[in-house]
């Protein structure tokens, strides 16, 4: 597929998503389809393109999707009056992540989650500060936090 055919695709697919196509819609989309068109662009010409990180990210993404929704339980229960908002608060959570691009992503990970958001990263320390609607429980916390961590399969060396 041409690089050209796959900017046009995604740019449909993105005006699609967004159900608008007014002159600012139509460049912000333009702008977002190049950057991941040349983001996701092979490496070498004439080397394959090997998606390895694929099922890394496939899990991740599941571990996502359940906290996305373990979250918007919670936010609605408060909005509901089921739940009370007083209990939110800051957490400091040990982040588990090797390098910055992992530390990075999960704090996108765990800002996705309703009812929680990152409001500091400390990469020297490898902390992340926490905003949690419920506070309460740290370890509930820090354990969402580590399940949402990318983890890569070793390798058995035979």
């Amino acid at each position: 597929m041409s690089w050209a055919t796959r900017v046009a695709l995604l740019l449909a697919a993105y005006l699609t998503a967004l159900g608008a196509a007014g002159s600012w819609d139509v460049a912000i989309g333009v702008l977002v389809a190049v950057l991941v068109a040349w983001a996701t662009r092979p490496a070498r010409r004439g080397r394959r393109w090997r998606p390895r990180h694929v099922p890394i990210l496939a899990r991740l993404a599941v571990r996502v999707v359940v906290q996305v929704a373990r979250g918007a339980a919670t936010m609605a229960a408060v909005l509901v009056g089921r739940a009370s908002a007083r209990h939110s608060g800051m957490v400091t959570v040990p982040s588990g992540a090797r390098t910055r691009r992992g530390l990075v992503l999960t704090s996108l990970a765990v800002t996705a989650s309703p009812g929680t958001a990152v409001v500091a990263e400390d990469d020297r320390r490898g902390r992340l500060h926490l905003h949690a609607i419920d506070a309460r429980d740290a370890a509930r916390i820090t354990a969402d936090v580590r399940r949402l961590q990318p983890r890569r399969r070793r390798r058995s060396r035979r």
